[in-house]
């Protein structure tokens, strides 16, 4: 994942975010470098969090299965 920045004009075209399997959205704020991400992110909640694998991220919101098909 690429870390988000809100100053990137081309950030919408990167893969900033990821949805886990239980409908969970979450933002990349830190990629430990670039490093491969390895843990899923879970829980919700609601400061920036990183994973054992040196991500950082932040919960956004819920999404259900049927919607989850959009991403």
């Amino acid at each position: 994942f690429v870390e988000w920045d809100d100053k990137d004009p081309e950030i919408l075209d990167k893969d900033f975010y990821c949805v886990t399997d239980a409908g969970d959205i979450y933002k990349c704020l830190g990629n430990n470098n670039g490093a491969q991400s390895t843990i899923k992110p879970t829980g919700t909640p609601t400061n920036r969090f990183s994973t054992a694998d040196g991500y950082t991220w932040r919960y956004m919101c819920s999404i259900n299965v049927d919607q989850a098909s959009l991403f």
